[in-house]
């Protein structure tokens, strides 16, 4: 891990924690734009660590944007 932040578990939860926060579904790219405008998190972190938090269900579609791109908010199982 490359992050700042540490490990992909502290990644999982920040980009959870910020998700809960922001109370609108955001597409990757802008999920992406955000998250490592903080300089918390590496990009291939992200990308690994995101991939991992729909694989576990702990976040799910939630629509698609202007563009056609999936959207996501953080699950019930996210959450908790």
């Amino acid at each position: 891990m490359a992050s700042p932040i540490g490990s992909k578990r502290n990644v999982k939860i920040f980009v959870l924690y910020l998700m809960q926060n922001i109370h609108i579904p955001l597409d990757y790219i802008t999920l992406g734009e955000m998250v490592m405008h903080t300089d918390y998190v590496a990009y291939l972190d992200l990308a690994e660590a995101f991939h991992e938090m729909v694989d576990d269900e702990l976040v799910a579609t939630a629509g698609q944007n202007e563009r056609g791109e999936a959207c996501y908010l953080p699950t019930e199982k996210g959450i908790c």
